[in-house]
């Protein structure tokens, strides 16, 4: 309940798909999604942004859609490539990032999530588009093993803390329903 309270003025260009998370150490951490700009963070009780997680120059066009680990100060994300595009995700942990997961050239990544089955699941662009996942150790910061579907023709991926997946019908459909589905379909 209230009103909504400033936490802090944007000082940075918003791209396409800007995100924020709120971490368990009350920082919220945001990706403004803007070509050459990294990640900020701000205190919760409000503040200036700064930031934590700079592009490398040589790669990197941007970093967005930030979504929190179960430890709640880990993050995962997407890297935007200079080159090939969105195809990367990485996690940002105690000050260091690293790559968990790179698909071919083409394949586009979005919308990482930790899912407490183990898995990443995230938005694949080309076919089979939809959601994928792949077996994520949280304490190793490791995938393990090869990615699979998990759900056609759907995206933006959210997990509950029970398990349950949300996703959101393909682009160009008319599917506009909430549907429980079992993992049958």
């Amino acid at each position: 309940g209230g009103n909504p309270i400033p936490i802090a003025p944007l000082n940075f260009a918003l791209g396409g798909a800007p995100g924020g998370v709120w971490t368990a150490d009350d920082r919220i951490v945001y990706s403004s999604s803007s070509t050459a700009l990294g990640m900020y963070e701000v205190p919760a009780e409000g503040g200036a942004f700064r930031e934590v997680l700079k592009v490398d120059p040589a790669t990197d066009s941007d970093l967005h859609q930030p979504s929190l680990l179960p430890d709640g100060k880990s993050i995962l994300f997407v890297t935007d490539l200079k080159a090939d595009g969105p195809r990367r995700i990485e996690v940002y942990a105690n000050g260091k990032r690293k790559v968990v997961l790179e698909e071919a050239k083409g394949e586009y990544v979005r919308f990482p999530v930790y899912s407490p089955t183990g898995h990443i699941l995230y938005s694949r662009r080309l076919p089979p588009a939809g959601v994928w996942a792949v077996r994520f150790d949280p304490g190793r910061l490791e995938t393990e093993g090869e990615p699979f579907l998990v759900a056609a023709d759907v995206g933006l991926p959210s997990v509950a803390d029970d398990g349950t997946l949300l996703v959101r019908p393909a682009s160009g459909t008319s599917l506009r329903q909430l549907a429980w589905l079992d993992t049958e379909g």
